[in-house]
């Protein structure tokens, strides 16, 4: 009798050990999993800038917050963000935009560029459900980056746009070692850029092309699709041909593309470094 009572009572420790090796495991499973997948699907709006209200006399509906934003209705208001960014008065940092009507872009000069003019605000339509037309047109050789914004820097958030148009960059001649780029909604991203649930559709062609963006330095594009037919040029002199349908490039930075659709035909002039979700990917990009 004591024999089986000792036999059942190892069975019994045993069984209890098991439990609790299981539960241990199971929480170090669920540790990972949330150290694998870091960031939410969607990236979220941050706090009101302090500026909020500032640009009243430029955009009289809203004064600039989350909540508030600027409303802007035509390719008027679109110009006037243009123009306040590329004259250095103001990168918008903080400032939330919202479009509410369709919109053409004819004659459009980029907002913003690479570097300190970079456009660093919030750019949206109303939600992911109901996203804003934007068409826009152009063919020039005087921009080296290309899109409704040549630059988006750091803290810039571009959702709930659809973009449709044609874009030609026909500058080949690198400037300053920069690679003249273009993509419907914008030409460079810099590291903390943001484009989310957009869509593009129509053509992108320039020496650096990307449906979405032409180049990323930094930053990431989440939940886009592309539809737009997307062509590298050739470059003759220096730089190099990229073309990818989300992206032409993704290096010097931290970049990150997720759950994204390319379904538009991607090529190059060259025949060479072409992808269909980005065509060169280098030091960390996270695809």
């Amino acid at each position: 009798m004591k024999s089986t009572c000792k036999v059942n009572h190892r069975l019994n420790l045993c069984k209890i050990t098991e439990v609790v090796l299981l539960c241990i495991l199971a929480i170090l499973v669920s540790s990972c999993r949330q150290i694998i997948v870091p960031i939410p699907p969607f990236w979220e709006d941050g706090e009101d800038s302090t500026e909020t209200g500032k640009w009243n006399e430029y955009f009289p509906e809203g004064n600039g917050s989350v909540s508030n934003p600027y409303i802007i209705s035509d390719q008027a208001g679109i110009e006037q963000i243009a123009r306040l960014v590329n004259d250095g008065m103001t990168t918008f940092e903080g400032i939330v935009f919202q479009v509410e009507n369709p919109i053409t872009l004819t004659n459009h000069n980029p907002i913003g560029t690479k570097g300190p003019s970079a456009f660093q605000g919030t750019f949206r339509g109303p939600s992911p459900e109901n996203k804003t037309k934007i068409s826009i047109s152009y063919e020039d050789d005087i921009n080296t980056f290309v899109g409704i914004f040549g630059g988006l820097g750091t803290g810039a958030l571009i959702e709930n746009i659809e973009v449709s148009g044609n874009i030609n960059n026909k500058k080949i001649t690198p400037e300053n070692h920069s690679t003249p780029s273009a993509g419907l909604i914008a030409g460079n991203m810099q590291d903390g850029a943001v484009i989310q649930n957009c869509e593009v559709s129509g053509s992108v062609k320039a020496q650096r092309a990307g449906g979405i963006a032409g180049e990323m330095e930094g930053g990431s594009i989440l939940h886009c699709v592309n539809n737009a037919t997307v062509l590298g040029l050739d470059a003759p002199d220096e730089g190099g041909t990229y073309a990818g349908g989300i992206t032409g490039s993704a290096a010097e930075g931290h970049c990150r593309i997720e759950f994204c659709i390319n379904q538009g035909a991607v090529s190059s002039e060259t025949g060479s470094t072409t992808g269909g979700i980005v065509g060169s990917a280098e030091n960390g990009t996270y695809i």
